[in-house]
């Protein structure tokens, strides 16, 4: 039995929003995320919620701090957490770094 029977993803990045930084890079994306209905029964059997779906959208600015640093303060927002419109919308604050050698 699978947990999530269908995703969808969509989101766009546009590179160079900063006159003289061409390769940094700010992004969107929204993700939706259905519960399968088989797995959703199957808790109610054990007393638990109705699970329908996640929502989360994400904001990110991707910077290239130099040829071989890129960091990324990241924004994220979760609707709905897990499916289970019982537990409270949570917002999520991070940062990425990617280093290349």
């Amino acid at each position: 039995m699978n947990r999530q029977n269908s995703q969808l993803t969509a989101g766009f990045r546009y590179t160079g929003l900063i006159p003289q930084r061409d390769h940094d890079g700010l992004a969107f994306g929204i993700v939706y995320s259905k519960i399968s209905d088989q797995f959703s029964f199957a808790g109610t059997l054990l007393g638990m919620p109705a699970f329908g779906s996640e929502k989360a959208i994400e904001l990110n600015y991707a910077i290239q701090a130099s040829r071989w640093l890129l960091l990324q303060p990241v924004f994220q927002r979760y609707i709905n957490v897990g499916g289970n419109s019982q537990i409270p919308n949570a917002a999520v604050f991070g940062f990425r770094t990617k280093v290349t050698f």
